[in-house]
């Protein structure tokens, strides 16, 4: 994992303007992928992440939907596999299992529904918890304390995921718990709520991983668009893009396979894009696809395999704004994006897929894991936007990280250089480095403040010497007074007219250390006090709407071990993906 530092300059409001004050606000985090292929519905690139105390590895893929780390719980995340042809290696095959009961450091929160990706029919509980949370393996990477954990079994998901979305998550006995992604963010370990990421291809030369960094992106593996999109005003659909259009080219031309343009929400939890029902015709017809109806997916026998190969399609989708018009960006695919395999328990042998699913209505329309192998995306929360790039494929690119910055900051060094593991590389590329511009910034400061006490000691110096003069003044004054005094003829007359009419007071002394002129360490002149800046001022909090919010399962589901083990008892089994039908949906 790798750390890359930013100088920003801060400017402290108040009546000396020109004070400013150096802060460093930290760079992006790299998360360095496993060097595993996980997954049962296609090969993906996987990152580590350490678990409870002490720590436990396991690998996860990420999730723009997600509010919580998910870890296969063990043991029960691998009971009913016996006598399957996984059961042997269950817990590499899932990813790596955490056993929460030897966590010194697990704080249990109870049993609730994930609701993430409910509306595409997945129905899974997880074991909500608190424990420490470390990125990458074991010795490297940030460390978090106290992190939301969700601890699941179902094989609907076979490898836990690693929750990105900044969204604080409610439960209904407590107040809300914050995200990952706010974590690092509120400890000052990233620079931003922002984070960057692409699925890594195995098909691409020999196999490139996956690349993931929070709160920046590598301009070097994307060719730029100038098309920003905006959230979408349902903040579990933030990710939404307009698809415009779907297209086929192969030797024989091109074929349109999007009927119906509409908007697609894009969320890497899922492998998948679910697509209009029409596209899905439209693919079946241009690559003589056939729908198993057990599993709901596009299982393809070798004479199919064949004949796709040989077809070799290049598939381009084009994204807006909108359904239609305004800028766009095409995002293209080798047939060998598609190429990808499933696996128990979807199917008890490996089987080749064609990663595309019918969706029932509108509220299903997700552009999977499958469309991040070759597209670049770039999401940034605080200021509600984000991109999505065409991914680029060379041997030969040096990184180039760019943290993101927050709104409204000044920043000096947004990026690392051309290598994060080459700081002198980095320092030519930019002209001045880093380590550079630290020095120049100190320096300023210091002699700003040397400036600022050379001032404050004349003035203070100023003061007392005209206080010592005026002293000196007054004490004259009254000893040539007490010098030929008046006095009355009589001490009971009442005397004459030039006669002193009070008594006399003792002679005024020089006032003690100048005391209306002296400075104490714990006061200052009120036009020297510098008000000390607000932080996070900008910062956007994010909540599930109420419906999404936690809810917690009858107390017969209570206890981890008797919640889900008679869940886990059973085989696993796969389930075509049947959505939760309402009223709306037309379904019973």
């Amino acid at each position: 994992m790798k750390v890359f530092s930013t100088l920003v300059l801060v400017p402290l409001m108040g009546s000396l303007a020109l004070t400013r004050a150096a802060a460093i606000i930290p760079g992006a985090i790299v998360v360095d992928p496993s060097q595993f292929w996980d997954g049962n519905d296609g090969p993906w690139s996987s990152f580590p992440i350490r678990v409870g105390t002490p720590e436990q590895d396991v690998r996860l893929f990420p999730s723009t939907a997600a509010t919580s780390t998910w870890v296969i719980q063990a043991p029960l995340g691998c009971e009913g596999w016996e006598g399957t042809s996984s059961a042997s290696d269950c817990a590499s095959y899932r990813g790596g299992n955490f056993t929460n009961a030897t966590s010194s450091t697990w704080t249990d929160k109870g049993v609730y529904f994930l609701f993430v990706e409910q509306n595409l029919g997945y129905e899974v509980q997880g074991d909500y918890g608190f424990d420490n949370v470390g990125l990458g393996y074991q010795g490297t990477g940030v460390d978090l304390n106290s992190s939301l954990v969700t601890l699941i079994t179902s094989p609907d998901f076979i490898i836990g995921s690693l929750g990105l979305n900044p969204r604080d998550t409610n439960f209904t006995t407590s107040d809300h718990a914050t995200s990952l992604l706010s974590l690092l963010y509120e400890q000052n370990k990233i620079p931003s709520l922002s984070f960057s990421y692409n699925a890594g291809a195995q098909y691409r030369l020999n196999g490139v991983l996956g690349s993931l960094i929070l709160g920046g992106y590598d301009d070097s593996l994307y060719e730029p668009n100038d098309l920003t999109f905006d959230f979408y005003f349902d903040q579990t659909r933030d990710l939404t893009v307009g698809l415009q259009a779907i297209t086929s080219t192969t030797s024989s031309g091109n074929t349109a396979l999007l009927p119906t343009p509409d908007l697609y929400l894009i969320d890497s939890t899922i492998a998948q894009n679910y697509l209009a029902q029409d596209a899905c015709e439209a693919f079946e017809k241009a690559f003589n696809l056939t729908l198993d109806n057990t599993t709901g997916l596009y299982l393809l026998d070798d004479a199919q395999h064949a004949h796709l190969l040989e077809l070799n399609p290049n598939v381009t989708f084009t994204l807006g704004a909108e359904k239609s018009g305004g800028s766009t960006v095409n995002i293209t695919f080798p047939y060998a994006a598609f190429d990808l395999n499933v696996s128990y328990p979807i199917t008890q042998n490996a089987t080749r897929y064609f990663p595309i699913v019918q969706a029932v209505n509108s509220t299903q329309y997700t552009l999977g894991r499958q469309f991040l192998q070759e597209a670049y995306i770039t999401i940034d929360y605080q200021r509600q936007n984000f991109s999505v790039y065409q991914r680029t494929w060379s041997l030969n690119t040096d990184t180039h990280i760019v943290s993101i910055t927050p709104p409204n900051s000044t920043d000096l060094s947004t990026t690392s250089g051309s290598s994060p593991t080459d700081t002198s590389d980095s320092e030519q590329s930019s002209g001045i480095g880093t380590g550079a511009i630290v020095g120049i910034v100190i320096g300023v400061v210091a002699i700003i403040a040397l400036i600022g006490g050379l001032l404050f000691f004349l003035r203070r110096q100023r003061k007392r010497k005209a206080a010592e003069k005026e002293a000196a003044a007054v004490a004259a004054a009254i000893e040539n007074d007490q010098k030929d005094p008046v006095l009355p003829q009589d001490p009971y007359s009442s005397g004459p007219s030039d006669a002193i009419g009070e008594l006399d007071s003792p002679p005024i002394k020089p006032p003690e250390l100048h005391a209306e002129h002296y400075f104490t360490g714990a006061e200052m002149d009120s036009s020297q006090i510098v008000p000390t800046p607000e932080m996070e001022g900008d910062r956007v909090f994010y909540e599930l709407e109420a419906p999404h919010g936690m809810h917690e399962l009858t107390t017969s589901r209570v206890g981890a071990t008797e919640r889900q083990a008679s869940d886990a008892s059973n085989t696993p089994t796969w389930k075509s993906r049947s959505p939760i039908r309402h009223p709306s949906d037309g379904g019973g």
